[in-house]
């Protein structure tokens, strides 16, 4: 998940450059990874609790960042708050990383 959102965190730098289609073509990819990670945690002998919150994180992950994208191509930010988006982007980002961290630590010990 942490390289996922690091990934979407560079979006706009990555839009500003005119790299769209690569970063389409690597979260797609970044999907598929984490569709069969997903497949994987199942596989597992891991506590029913922990596969119920991997599960929200992989398919929150997604959704999250559908979300993100729709609304950044559908809601136009204030003219006083221009990069708004980017910055709403940068929070979501940041905040799932953390919890990626904190997820992935707790997981280890």
């Amino acid at each position: 998940l942490f390289t996922h959102f690091a990934l979407v965190g560079m979006y706009p730098l990555l839009l500003r450059d005119g790299l769209l289609q690569p970063y389409l073509v690597m979260t797609s990819l970044s999907w598929i990874l984490i569709f069969f990670i997903h497949k994987q945690v199942h596989t597992v002998q891991m506590p029913n609790k922990m596969q119920t919150y991997a599960s929200i994180l992989y398919s929150g992950s997604i959704i999250l960042t559908l979300l993100l994208h729709i609304l950044e191509f559908s809601v136009k930010p204030p003219q006083r708050y221009p990069d708004l988006h980017v910055l709403i982007l940068m929070i979501i980002c940041a905040t799932a990383n953390i919890i990626s961290l904190l997820v992935t630590n707790a997981y280890m010990f």
